[in-house]
């Protein structure tokens, strides 16, 4: 999600980073996914409730026209304009005499896919209705009594060459700045989760082994040291944002 340009120095966060922060930002540790139907082939929909009850829908709509959605929760109904090629988050926050708000926030490619024309902008709560079955477009239906499986969280993983260029080609400012980014619930998107690799993988700097010749089983040549020059040291900074918080998965690639 984040490009280092190594000729300018510049850092782009590209639009993969503002799609992951609707889910990073907005759905805690421990929120179950819950059903959801769409009578829509315009539109991919998922749904989530979180530990404190709050309901997160998140709505993506790949085509180049508006669409208007319309969500259905328990018996009541409101509607998400989803800007073309966008993603959108909608959860209810409160409730008042008109029916539960909903918040909703919008992310948007520009028209011409090289960057961002919102990034993870808010946009005007909406307000539930009673479900009175007329003007329903591209429906969406919440069941939040049919759950699936518990998220632990959301994230990415830390390459070896991703590593390289952090430590590398970026000021301490820098570096500061994009683990802020990426790692800040507050500030940030809020990464909650790194699936670290075992070894190489397709984003190195170049290839390597933690055993560089034939052994017996018990590996007495094994040597992890290669993992600890950059690798580890960005891992490191990644926990340090918010120790405690971010776990960590080792597999291999």
């Amino acid at each position: 999600p984040v490009i280092c340009d190594t000729r300018t120095g510049q850092i782009n966060y590209k639009p993969s980073f503002y799609y992951i922060a609707h889910f990073s930002r907005h759905i805690k540790e421990h929120a179950r996914r819950i059903a959801t139907t769409c009578y829509s082939e315009k539109m991919e929909v998922t749904a989530f409730e979180n530990p404190d009850s709050t309901i997160a829908v998140i709505l993506l709509n790949r085509t180049t026209e508006k669409l208007p959605a319309t969500l259905r929760l328990e018996g009541e109904l409101f509607y998400v304009p989803c800007p073309p090629c966008s993603i959108s988050w909608t959860p209810p926050v409160f409730a008042s005499e008109e029916g539960p708000a909903v918040a909703v926030w919008v992310s948007k490619v520009n028209a011409s896919d090289s960057g961002m024309e919102k990034g993870l902008e808010q946009q005007t709560p909406l307000q539930f209705r009673m479900d009175d079955g007329v003007n329903i477009s591209n429906l969406i239906t919440v069941e939040e009594n049919n759950t699936y499986q518990t998220m632990d969280g959301f994230g990415a993983s830390i390459t070896e060459a991703s590593a390289h260029l952090y430590q590398t080609e970026l000021s301490n400012q820098q570096q500061i700045s994009m683990m802020t980014a990426l790692f800040d619930k507050e500030t940030g998107i809020g990464l909650s989760m790194l699936r670290q690799p075992i070894g190489a993988t397709d984003h190195c700097v170049a290839p390597y082994t933690f055993a560089s010749s034939e052994q017996a089983d018990s590996l007495p040549g094994f040597d992890f040291s290669h993992e600890l020059k950059e690798i580890f040291p960005t891992v490191e900074d990644a926990l340090a944002v918010e120790p405690g918080r971010v776990k960590v998965m080792a597999s291999c690639w």
